[in-house]
């Protein structure tokens, strides 16, 4: 894929063609890769969040299951080991925070006033989000 014939976009190559190829037949709402980590991701499906390594060419990641889909994922740049979902439940629209080492469940639940479009983890405050 991406041979010396691939279009270039900002002097790199594109590649035409997937280098590889996770979860087929259901729809990814979030990805975003683990900070510190050139290879590892995470990504928000329907019922799971999911963790890849592109240097294991596995369709299945390691899993979180959810109760709705995951809609928002963000990793806290201050904490290798801290992220946070969004699922938009109609019976619980808290915002979950995640500890990669530990997946069964959220260590923590903060309420969201409405619905957020977007969730960060604040770049000065430790813990902030």
């Amino acid at each position: 894929a991406g041979g010396s014939d691939a279009p270039q976009v900002g002097g790199f190559k594109t590649l035409t063609n997937p280098h590889q190829g996770y979860i087929k037949d259901e729809t990814c709402n979030a990805v975003e890769w683990i900070p510190g980590s050139a290879h590892s991701f995470a990504a928000g499906f329907q019922k799971c969040l999911r963790l890849f390594d592109l240097r294991e060419n596995k369709n299945q990641g390691q899993v979180a299951q959810t109760k709705a889909a995951v809609l928002l994922l963000a990793f806290d740049l201050a904490c290798d080991n801290r992220f946070a979902t969004f699922s938009g439940e109609r019976d619980d629209s808290s915002i979950k925070i995640w500890d990669l080492r530990w997946l069964n469940l959220p260590v923590m639940h903060v309420q969201a006033s409405g619905t957020p479009k977007r969730i960060q983890w604040c770049p000065n405050a430790d813990g902030v989000l």
